[in-house]
Order: structure tokens, then C-alpha cells, then sequence
């Protein structure tokens, strides 16, 4: 939704309502590989594996196969970022985050459930000390956050089948230094660096359907629209579409098989669709564009690809597919314990390094361990663990004056969450 007159007191609203850290940063691109300790046991493998009443992020229509209850979750991650321009290096300061994540879920009647769910759909942080594109313009870095309120409503066609509807709405703060450098490139330069924090809001919907085939077999499919935000007017000189930044569209398809009564099997499929959202598709800076930015004879600009333009530099990014596993052994009835893998190419071509060195999500395997104990029938307390692999990009000859650009990371994140069934 664009132009509404309260997108910022909507947006502050519900990132305050997160208790929000500065900036969050995911990991297939910019999204989160799971929501809750449970799902991210598992890789995030939970379109047709609903476990707690955050199922509702992944697809609406879980929450018809959860117990009702409360899901409090709390992530401690921490990406590890290294970039490198020429023979400039840094290593990005920032590397601890706290990431809230709240469901809560309530039976209306036989057929309907009503869910609530606020948590991190992802975003992007870097805090280098040192200005990689050109020192006099002070540090670099970037901050981006996105949080999502989701009511749910879900509707049991029957015992084995189920559809539910989502309204996303979205908030998003986003903030840059140390880009003054291509002024020159932009198409408003004085809405392009160190302009503080800027809120955006939007809204877009998730619809899901899951079905049990065989008391062993399910399958689920959600599809989630592009969450139309405002645009983020601070930096208007920036971003594609003077300062749009819409959070892209996303399907998943998945099955679980439950191959004993204690061991479960699950399986996604994720396609995100990063290329369609111009501000991060757009493709980054040639070379000539690049010499425009530092006033190096010969070397122009078109008016329409400047910075903050329709068509402007972006960053490249592309579509890409998620493939989530995930198993679940439960050992008796106070302890279970889960573990996936979770594969994803990098959104980001070796040809785009250099506007990535200000959010590097190049991150494309992960493993994860879970365990769960329930006290009593009522509350359940489980943990979650996530590696991310170490990965790297290069160019040898970035656009940046031919200077080689390199960026590397690697994450390790800790889910804790409190359930409580009603």
C-alpha cells in the first residue's frame, strides 16, 4: 500500500511492538530460514509440518492442526561479515542480534481458528570501521529491518484438510552510511546517505491449504503476495522507484511423512522472488557508471539509470529456490528432538560484489539441532540451533575502477521458545 498517511506510526508501532533490534540479518538472501525454535529444528521444513502456532508464517492453514496456545520465541544470532575492495578489508563491527518472534493461536469453533503472529521477516546490517568505496565519506554501513503482524484465519474443510488467509502487514526501517560517494549518480542526492532512520509500512496477504492424505502423509502449499510498501522517502536518492523497497513475493510446496509414530520426515521447496522487486533486482553499476560517480572524463550516465530513478542502479539480485529438510524423533512423551538442512543459491551473481559489500547475503547452506521438554501437559520449553556455512564471492575486476571485490560470512544462531497450550 503506498501513500498512506500513517504508514510511519504503523510502521514504529509494530517494530516497538518487536522490541526490535537495530537490524536483523537472515539468511536465504534476507529472509529467515524458520520462525520458532521448533521450525528452525528443522531447517524451517513446516508448510505441511505445523508444530507450534508460529506455523502460521510459513502457511495460514497449519494453525488448523496445532494445539491452541501462546509461542514466545527469542533468536541470539550472529553473522560473521568480511569485505574487501582493492587492498581495502574490513570486518563488519556488529555481530550479535537479538530477533522476538510471538504466536498465539485460539479455537473459534469446530471449523475455525483464530491466529495472531508478529515476528522478523529478515533484513540486512553492516557496520564497517573503514569506508571500502572512499574513506572521506566516513564509516559505511547499512541497517534494514522488517517485521510482519499477521492475523490468521483458518477453516477445517474437514479432519484431514484445511485452507487459511493471512493479511501481512508490514513495517520496515532501514537506514545508510557512507554512500555520499555516488552522489553524483544519483537522482537526488541529498535523499542518498546519512539521513538517519526511515519507517515504511505495507500490506500484502498469505493464503495456504494443507491436506493428510494418509494418517502418514501430508502436503501443504502458501503462497505469499509482494507486501507493497511505501517508500522510504530519506533515501529516495537511493533506491529504485525513488525510494521503493516492496518485501518480495514468496510460494513453498511441502510434504511430511511420518515414517513411525515417533519419526517424522519434512521436506520444502521455496521459491522467493527477489527479481521482482526493482530497487533490489536492478542491476548494479557498469563500469562507465562508476566512472561517472568519480568524475572521470568521458564517462556518463543515463538520467534513467542514476540511483532513486524507475530503472536506477539496484543490486542485482535474482530469484532463488530454498530446499528445506527436516526430521523429528520424539523419544517419549517429555522429550523430542529435531534436526534439518536447508540449501539455498546466493541471490547475488559474482558480477554484482561491489553495491553488495553493503549487505553480503550470500549464504547458501545451513544444518540446525533442536530439542524440546515438556514439564507438563500444559508448557513445553524447546532450543534450536543454526550453522551457517562460511561462503565467499569474488570478482576479480568489479566495476569499482577494475579493483578486485571479495565478501565472505558465516552465521551461528541460537532459538529459544516458551509454548503454553490453552
Amino acid at each position: 500500500m503506498r501513500g498512506f498517511h500513517s504508514n510511519k506510526l504503523v510502521a514504529g508501532a509494530i517494530v516497538a511492538g518487536l522490541a526490535f533490534a537495530p537490524a536483523v540479518y537472515a539468511t536465504a538472501g534476507y529472509f529467515q530460514i524458520g520462525y520458532g525454535a521448533k521450525s528452525v529444528g528443522m531447517a524451517g521444513a513446516g508448510v505441511a509440518n505445523p508444530q507450534d502456532t508460529l506455523a502460521t508464517a510459513a502457511n495460514p492453514a497449519g494453525i488448523s492442526f496445532v494445539a491452541p496456545g501462546l509461542d514466545a520465541d527469542l533468536r541470539l544470532f550472529s553473522p560473521i561479515r568480511n569485505a574487501s575492495l582493492g587492498a581495502t578489508r574490513d570486518r563488519s563491527a556488529r555481530d550479535l542480534f537479538l530477533i522476538p518472534n510471538v504466536g498465539y493461536t485460539k479455537e473459534l469453533n469446530e471449523k475455525l481458528r483464530l491466529g495472531i503472529a508478529l515476528y522478523s521477516n529478515g533484513g540486512m546490517n553492516t557496520n564497517y570501521g573503514t569506508n571500502l568505496f572512499a574513506a572521506p565519506f566516513g564509516k559505511l554501513g547499512v541497517d534494514l529491518s522488517q517485521a510482519i503482524f499477521a492475523p490468521t484465519l483458518s477453516y477445517k474443510i474437514n479432519d484431514n484438510q484445511s485452507i487459511g488467509i493471512s493479511p501481512l502487514i508490514g513495517a520496515q526501517r532501514f537506514s545508510i552510511r557512507g554512500v555520499g560517494a555516488f552522489g553524483r549518480i544519483s537522482s537526488d542526492p541529498g535523499s542518498l546517505s546519512n539521513r538517519g532512520a526511515d519507517l515504511a509500512a505495507g500490506i500484502g496477504a498469505r493464503i495456504g491449504w494443507m491436506g493428510r492424505f494418509t494418517p502418514k502423509l501430508s502436503f501443504g502449499l502458501a503462497y505469499a503476495t509482494k507486501i507493497y510498501m511505501s517508500k522510504f522517502s530519506r533515501y529516495s536518492g537511493l533506491f529504485a522507484e525513488s525510494g521503493g523497497f516492496d518485501v518480495p513475493a514468496n510460494f513453498t510446496a511441502g510434504l511430511a511423512l511420518q515414517a513411525t509414530p515417533a519419526l517424522t520426515f519434512a521436506f520444502d521447496a521455496q521459491r522467493i522472488f527477489y527479481g521482482d522487486v526493482p530497487s533490489i533486482a536492478n542491476p548494479g553499476p557498469t563500469a562507465t557508471e562508476i566512472g561517472a560517480a568519480f568524475a572521470i572524463p568521458g564517462k556518463t550516465i543515463a538520467a534513467g539509470r542514476k540511483l532513486g530513478a524507475g530503472n536506477g542502479i539496484g543490486f542485482g539480485w535474482k530469484s532463488i529456490w530454498v530446499y528445506k529438510f527436516g526430521a523429528r524423533y520424539r523419544v517419549n512423551d517429555r522429550w523430542t528432538v529435531r534436526a534439518g538442512f536447508s540449501h539455498n543459491d546466493s541471490p547475488i551473481p559474482d558480477s554484482e560484489v561491489l553495491m553488495n559489500i553493503l549487505a553480503p547475503g550470500t549464504i547458501e547452506n545451513h544444518v540446525t539441532l533442536g530439542l524440546s521438554f515438556r514439564p507438563n501437559r500444559q508448557s513445553e520449553l524447546t532450543a534450536a540451533y543454526m550453522h551457517a556455512f562460511h561462503h565467499s564471492q569474488r570478482n576479480a575486476s568489479t566495476a569499482f575502477l577494475g579493483a578486485p571485490g571479495r565478501w565472505a560470512m558465516h552465521q551461528n544462531a541460537l532459538n529459544i521458545t516458551y509454548s503454553r497450550n490453552f
